[in-house]
């Protein structure tokens, strides 16, 4: 969920099909599918592995046991929410 405007995320489509990061593909009928280019997929590689990073350096003070708990215990509130989230990418 982005909270954006069909006209913001257009805006924001065309850039990124700019930047060669999407292609725009025919969907069905009058529909337009988005699609990560080899490059998009290098950028969102190189993305993952930042957040990494930074998730690493943030959670070091807790025990491997306690970063867990702490998953189990995030992912059980967006699961068993209302409406239940979906956990993962």
């Amino acid at each position: 969920m982005t909270f954006q405007t069909d006209q913001s995320f257009g805006a924001l489509a065309h850039r990124l099909v700019g930047r060669g990061l999407i292609e725009r593909v025919a969907g069905p009928g009058r529909a337009i599918r988005h699609r990560l280019t080899a490059k998009g997929e290098a950028t969102l590689r190189k993305g993952y592995q930042v957040v990494d990073e930074v998730f690493e350096s943030s959670f070091a003070p807790l025990t491997r046991r306690q970063r867990e708990e702490m998953y189990s215990l995030i992912s059980r509130v967006l699961t068993e929410g209302d409406p239940p989230q979906k956990v993962g990418l």
